[in-house]
């Protein structure tokens, strides 16, 4: 089982959060990278959709007033979600108290990879200039899929490295925490929704 989870699932399911985290800005922005879908999609692949779907309903509350527009680089909530569902779905059984911030932890780590990335990136803007001088036509194929190809490779290594190293270490320390503290985890995790909720609505209400 364990084996078959770090040689076969997890690294198939960190590849489906690569494409569909690429619906966030990249490509379509169809919504179908959204933690409400992330995040029950990643429990049904696990056998725990009802995991899925609590964990997917708190990143959403999370992060649904955020949008990545220009240079604003708010949580990834694919990742998030992710990340969340597969280090409490996998082997090691990361209790959802702590599941949940560590999505909201790693997500903002893969924002600071991101970003490097879309300086990178900024390249392809010279190149197409180029193309424009030297063809009259920008060669759309030889910029866009190298591009992608980076994003889904850096967003698949990041989320399979995350669960891969965390996922033991996160669970070890469950065990050995006290019990005041698994308890204030719990506590938080109760009390996430209510947080969520309300931080939307004020949120929400300042735009309207």
């Amino acid at each position: 089982m364990v084996a078959g989870w770090y040689t076969v699932l997890l690294p198939a399911m960190s590849g489906w959060i690569a494409l569909l985290e690429l619906d966030g800005v990249l490509i379509g922005q169809w919504m179908i990278s959204r933690p409400i879908l992330v995040g029950p999609l990643m429990g049904l692949l696990c056998g725990k959709p009802a995991l899925g779907l609590s964990l997917g309903i708190l990143f959403e509350l999370f992060t649904l007033d955020k949008s990545p527009v220009g240079s604003v680089m708010p949580l990834n909530g694919t990742v998030a979600a992710g990340t969340g569902v597969l280090l409490s779905a996998g082997p090691d059984v990361v209790p959802l108290a702590l599941a949940f911030p560590a999505g909201l932890l790693l997500s903002a780590g893969h924002r600071r990879l991101e970003s490097r990335l879309r300086e990178y990136r900024s390249i392809y803007s010279l190149r197409a200039f180029q193309d424009i001088d030297r063809d009259g036509r920008v060669n759309w194929e030889g910029l866009l899929l190298p591009s992608l190809g980076r994003q889904v490779l850096m967003t698949g290594v990041f989320v399979y490295a995350s669960v891969f190293v965390f996922g033991p270490l996160l669970s070890y320390a469950w065990g050995e925490a006290p019990v005041f503290l698994r308890r204030a985890l719990e506590f938080g995790l109760r009390a996430s929704a209510g947080i969520g909720l309300a931080s939307l609505i004020c949120s929400l209400g300042r735009k309207i």
